[in-house]
C-alpha cells in the first residue's frame, strides 16, 4: 500500500509540474499584446526575443519569431516599413498554409 501511495504521489507531481511546462512555451498573451504599430526592431526583439528568419524585399521587412509549444511551433511574424511594425501575425506553423498576408502567399 505504501508504494501505490508514492507512486500515486510521483505522478500527481509530474501532472502537476506539465501543467507549469506549457505555459512557459510559445508566446503568451502579454507578449503578443505588447507589440503595436510603430515600435523599433530592438522594441520587438525585447518582446519576442531575437527573431527565428528575417524576409526583405522593397516594401520592407518581415521577421519570423518561432517558439515550440506542446501543440507544435508558435510563430509570429512582423512586418517592418522604414524600421517601424507596420503589421503582425501570430499562428501555430502549419495552420495557415495558403492563406495570403501582405500580398505574399503563405506555404
Amino acid at each position: 500500500m505504501k508504494k501505490m501511495s508514492v507512486v500515486l504521489g510521483l505522478l500527481l507531481a509530474v501532472l502537476v509540474m506539465g501543467c507549469g511546462i506549457y505555459e512557459s512555451y510559445g508566446f503568451d498573451y502579454k507578449q503578443l499584446s505588447s507589440i503595436e504599430r510603430g515600435m523599433s526592431f530592438k522594441e520587438v526583439c525585447t518582446i519576442l526575443g531575437e527573431p527565428a528568419f528575417r524576409d526583405l524585399n522593397k516594401e520592407g521587412e518581415a521577421w519570423t519569431f518561432r517558439a515550440y509549444t506542446p501543440a507544435g511551433w508558435s510563430a509570429v511574424k512582423v512586418w517592418f516599413k522604414d524600421g517601424k511594425v507596420d503589421e503582425m501575425k501570430s499562428y501555430l506553423e502549419g495552420y495557415l498554409s495558403g492563406y495570403h498576408f501582405a500580398g505574399q502567399k503563405v506555404s
